[in-house]
């Protein structure tokens, strides 16, 4: 079973810890070319979804292995971006220098090959990368529900520094924050970015090397608890298939009681209306919630279906708000956006 969750939250989640935080070195890694290969690949149908893993599977497998061969943390996937963290440990200027080398790695693959050569056609892609700094904390919450199921997230300065970064970057490039910069002024030269960061030009010193890492897989039995056993035991093939997406961006400044207030009306009306609760996520676009109608189960009225959810969270959030100070600056605030398109579901 692949890793569907970073093995760091696994392993707080097994030893009973809920929240925690720390502070890290945080890559943001964006990149741009997989929505136009999507999207010409869709009408190829099954060659097309055997084509789109296995170009996923080819550009992401290095960049990760990058990442966690230099000690760093995937906190997850938001669509074709990702971000990573690198706790910093007594030897501070190890870690920096780790992320930069992962950084690096990251930014010289995609120079190397911007082209990726298909039996369909030739596909170009770019990186950008933020790399940055700060405080991270990190939360499992536990749903309600007949069966509840647990999300996780991670939140922080360290997260918002480094997707800041990266939106001062032009394709290829790598930037870093102010603090970064600094950190990282003895074995890099740079050049002045916008909002005060700067774009690195060339490593002018040594860097330690990647480390050869073996991820172990997860058993599906570990991952009950964050993911319906439909979901993990999907065909090892995936395909195109018409989904119902909905974008949940939750405005103001939830603490963490508020998160999991908010969380406990998604997580049964989710499931009460047969939706699949992709991720909670702090990233480019703030706090944003990802659901899916679909996949992996679908029905006949998957549309009616989101929509009713959506009505039935908005109302029942207007209620909680209701008991709330509206001066509260924590007390969040829904939005959301639905779509309706032919996606790739399957593993990778």
């Amino acid at each position: 079973m692949n890793n569907l969750i970073p093995p760091f939250i696994l392993q707080q989640f097994q030893n009973g810890r809920f929240s925690g935080q720390f502070t890290a070195v945080s890559l943001f890694i964006d990149i741009a070319g997989f929505t136009t290969l999507s999207e010409q690949l869709v009408p190829h149908g099954k060659q097309g979804a055997e084509l789109l893993a296995d170009t996923m599977t080819a550009v992401f497998d290095p960049m990760l292995a990058a990442v966690f061969g230099c000690g760093g943390i995937v906190t997850g996937f938001a669509g074709d971006s990702f971000t990573a963290l690198f706790p910093i440990t007594a030897d501070e200027a190890a870690v920096y220098q780790q992320a930069l080398v992962a950084a690096q790695t990251i930014q010289q693959q995609f120079q190397q090959q911007p082209i990726r050569h298909t039996m369909l056609g030739d596909f170009s892609f770019a990186v950008k990368i933020g790399l940055a700094n700060g405080a991270v904390q990190w939360g499992i919450l536990k749903g309600d529900g007949e069966r509840p199921l647990h999300a996780y997230y991670f939140r922080g300065t360290a997260v918002t520094a480094c997707v800041l970064a990266e939106q001062q970057a032009g394709q290829g490039d790598l930037i870093l924050s102010p603090h970064a910069a600094a950190q990282l002024a003895a074995v890099v030269t740079t050049e002045p970015a916008p909002a005060a960061h700067q774009r690195v030009l060339e490593v002018t010193a040594p860097l330690p090397a990647i480390q050869p890492v073996t991820v172990q897989k997860t058993a599906p039995e570990q991952l009950l608890p964050f993911f319906a056993p439909e979901l993990l035991y999907l065909p090892a093939q995936g395909e195109f298939r018409p989904v119902v997406t909905a974008f949940l961006g939750v405005t103001g400044i939830p603490t963490p009681a508020r998160l999991e207030q908010l969380m406990n009306l998604v997580f049964p009306l989710v499931q009460q209306y047969g939706g699949t609760l992709s991720r909670l996520d702090f990233g480019d676009k703030g706090c944003n919630i990802l659901l899916f109608w679909g996949t992996p189960v679908s029905y006949e009225n998957n549309i009616v279906r989101a929509l009713d959810c959506l009505l039935d969270l908005r109302q029942a959030l207007d209620q909680q708000q209701a008991t709330m100070s509206t001066n509260d600056a924590s007390t969040p605030h829904f939005r959301a956006g639905v779509t309706y398109h032919r996606m790739y579901a399957g593993r990778v």
